[in-house]
C-alpha cells in the first residue's frame, strides 16, 4: 500500500469525522520533515500549511466561544504544528 493507506484504514475504523484529525496529524508529520530544508519549494509549502493551520485554529476558537464550548474541549482539538 501507499503511505496514505493507513489514513484511509484508520478513518474507516474510527468513522469519517476522525479523518480530519488523521489528516492534520499527517500534514504535521510532513511539515516536520521540511524542518531543515532551506532550498526548494518545501519552505514555501511549510509556510502555507502553517498559515492554513493558524486560520483553522482561530476558527475553532471563535466557534468555541460562539457556541460556549468548554475551553478544555476546544484546547483538546487544537493542533500544534510548530516544531
Amino acid at each position: 500500500g501507499t503511505e496514505y493507506y493507513y489514513l484511509v484504514r484508520e478513518s474507516l475504523e474510527r468513522g469519517p469525522a476522525f479523518l480530519e484529525v488523521i489528516m492534520s496529524d499527517f500534514v504535521a508529520q510532513k511539515i516536520a520533515e521540511f524542518k531543515y530544508l532551506i532550498i526548494g519549494p518545501e519552505p514555501v509549502l511549510k509556510y502555507l500549511l502553517l498559515k492554513e493551520n493558524e486560520v483553522r485554529m482561530v476558527k475553532l476558537i471563535l466557534l468555541g466561544k460562539i457556541w460556549s464550548i468548554p475551553k478544555d474541549r476546544v484546547r483538546a482539538q487544537l493542533r500544534e504544528m510548530y516544531a
